[in-house]
């Protein structure tokens, strides 16, 4: 089945600097057959816009997908909009430093070597203050570029999981975004000439 790019933007509401939004992007998998009734469509009636297609009346089946999918975007871009809100607010900081750091260690690509400045830094349990300062420095330094690199659903699952973040609220409204046809379908109805 083709795959087709995907994208929404979602305001939020405005604050003193202007409009704020929250931004994703991802992808719909459709039919060949769904891909060319929505091509047909969009020739027929002129326009890839979904409310002059009529494609809730017309195309029940491929709206509630692309309604799916653009909501499932949505909601992602706007719980990541707070939780990176929350995250900036906290410094980063997690209450269960420790399993975090574990976490982060074996599953997604964290390293610290220390210096040999700390071989004689050790107490009688085995523990380094200022080594441990120097991996947490060098761990919230780290954080956020590991964080960026992720899908906006995967840190919001990060987040939640691994963090122990929590939203009041989850999700957008369907005020808050449109749906479109993909830009590739919009182009296979009307090729440039």
């Amino acid at each position: 089945m083709p795959v087709f790019d995907i994208e929404v933007d979602c305001c939020l509401g405005m604050s003193h600097c202007g409009g704020v939004m929250a931004d994703n992007k991802g992808t719909i998998e459709l039919t060949d057959e769904e891909v060319s009734l929505l091509v047909a469509l969009i020739k027929e009636k002129g326009t890839a816009e979904i409310d002059r297609l009529q494609l809730e009346e017309a195309l029940p089946e491929i709206y509630e997908k692309l309604r799916d999918a653009y909501q499932d975007l949505a909601n992602d871009a706007v719980d990541d909009h707070w939780l990176w809100g929350y995250y900036y607010e906290c410094y980063g900081e997690v209450d269960d430093f420790d399993t975090l750091l574990k976490h982060c260690y074996e599953n997604c690509g964290f390293e610290f070597w220390p210096d040999e400045y700390f071989v004689d830094d050790y107490d009688e349990d085995g523990f380094s203050p200022k080594l441990r300062e120097a991996e947490s420095k060098v761990f919230y330094e780290w954080l956020p570029f590991y964080l960026k690199s992720l899908s906006c659903k995967e840190r919001v699952r990060f987040f939640i999981n691994h963090m122990n973040y929590e939203l009041e609220e989850y999700g957008a409204s369907e005020d808050d975004y449109e749906i479109a046809i993909p830009k590739a379908i919009v182009a296979m109805a009307f090729p440039e000439e």
